[in-house]
């Protein structure tokens, strides 16, 4: 990563700002499902508390990116962090003069903080391309991939360690404070934001979200970024979240504690990613490379798959499980590398092609297409591993890779046709 962009004062408190709000929000939905699992024991309950989150990004989530297009980013990611603050010190409030709180007190609070990170989110990674030059997006983008990387490792581990010995109460206290100070600090970004008329009618609204319809549906490579995007997370969500976790577990038979140095080995591959892409694959044309990484990951599912046969019955090696066992770590951690650069470049690659009076709408119809693709898939090849076809699963997810790699070449290709024919080649 270039740290020299930590010399940029807006792009080094816009980092300040995604790190204390990932970390905040991760932290604090880890220490709230543990503390509802201590209370009531209900692992459904327990589950509830990170799944209901999802509900106001597939409801509002396509909404909202006009909102953002319209107002001042700035202001909407000061006034976040601060209603957000505010939020999470009322519910240590209710916590302190009643001792607790109830399953409705925590279904809100999740909920509401939700709906604030709606508006958040896309304001904050909109206001990438405006605090850096166009040939620093790669590195931006990077240093932002492994912030929340870090913080998706540490976030559990801290809030585990935090709830401990501190209790819920005081790890509510802390994070509002954060958000506070993260809002105290945004004060002092000064860049030049793009603003529609934020007095436009209402009338007007449903005009401009077809507007970014249709500006997506006129443009080829973001469209197809967002089919492959879209595919890409249904199958390969459904691979990290519940077909290698199984492989581990039930197919390799490994223990809790291997399968906890897995988890963290594996996760070490994203917040590699980063450096591996800053160090030798920078200076790579950016559509070229998705097409790559979608391809080096179709061919370490391969391998994985045929690592896995080793313990299916295909093939007799059971003497060498635990060596086959780190063969399957190692091949996971480099998918995790992959998957890391392949996510850097689909940002660079949506921040260089959408107007920046667009990025919330756009933006927005990226996020909420692809959160939806990524729960479809993992119930489905969920079906798939309860009727034993873990093999036929690997198999589907090599095919979908293979078929996204071969719609962004095409794009390329076409992209290349175009190019020559404008400049008369």
């Amino acid at each position: 990563m270039n740290k020299d962009l930590f010399k940029n004062k807006n792009f080094t408190l816009l980092m300040m700002g995604i790190l204390i709000s990932n970390k905040g929000n991760i932290l604090q939905q880890f220490a709230l499902s543990l503390y509802v699992l201590q209370k009531t024991g209900s692992g459904v309950l327990f589950a509830s508390v990170v799944s209901i989150a999802i509900i106001p990004q597939l409801v509002l989530g396509p909404f909202i990116g006009v909102f953002i297009d319209r107002w001042n980013r700035k202001k909407v990611i000061i006034i976040s962090d601060f209603l957000a603050g505010i939020l999470v010190f009322a519910a240590a409030l209710v916590m302190h003069f009643y001792g607790e709180l109830g399953i409705t007190h925590i279904y809100i609070l999740t909920i509401l903080l939700s709906c604030i990170n709606l508006f958040f989110t896309p304001a904050m990674a909109s206001m990438i391309p405006m605090t850096v030059e166009k040939s620093y997006l790669s590195d931006a983008n990077s240093i932002k991939s492994f912030i929340l990387s870090l913080t998706s490792i540490t976030g559990p581990l801290l809030g585990g360690i935090m709830y401990a010995y501190l209790g819920l109460n005081s790890i509510l206290i802390i994070n509002a404070i954060s958000f506070i100070l993260s809002g105290i600090s945004e004060m002092f970004i000064h860049i030049n934001i793009p603003v529609a008329n934020d007095h436009k009618s209402n009338s007007k609204y449903f005009s401009e979200l077809r507007d970014g319809f249709a500006f997506l549906n006129q443009n080829p490579i973001l469209n197809n970024l967002l089919v492959v995007t879209c595919i890409a997370n249904f199958a390969l969500a459904a691979l990290v979240r519940v077909i290698m976790p199984f492989t581990v577990i039930q197919i390799m038979n490994g223990s809790e504690e291997q399968f906890g140095l897995f988890s963290g080995i594996v996760m070490i591959g994203a917040v590699l990613a980063p450096f591996i892409l800053y160090k030798y694959l920078s200076n790579d044309d950016d559509l070229r490379l998705l097409v790559r990484t979608l391809k080096w990951m179709s061919i370490l599912v391969v391998l994985m798959l045929v690592n896995t046969l080793f313990y299916s019955g295909f093939v007799n090696l059971e003497q060498y499980g635990s060596p086959l066992l780190w063969i399957y770590t190692l091949l996971s951690l480099l998918l995790f590398v992959v998957i890391g650069i392949h996510n850097i470049k689909v940002s660079v690659l949506f921040q260089t092609k959408v107007p920046q009076n667009m990025l919330g709408r756009i933006g927005s119809i990226f996020t909420t297409v692809t959160l939806i693709a990524a729960p479809l898939g993992q119930m489905l090849f969920g079906v798939f591993l309860d009727h034993k076809y873990g093999t036929a699963s690997l198999l589907v997810i090599i095919i979908i890779t293979r078929f996204a790699a071969s719609l962004l070449s095409k794009t390329e290709q076409d992209r290349h046709v175009n190019t020559s024919s404008q400049t008369g080649i």
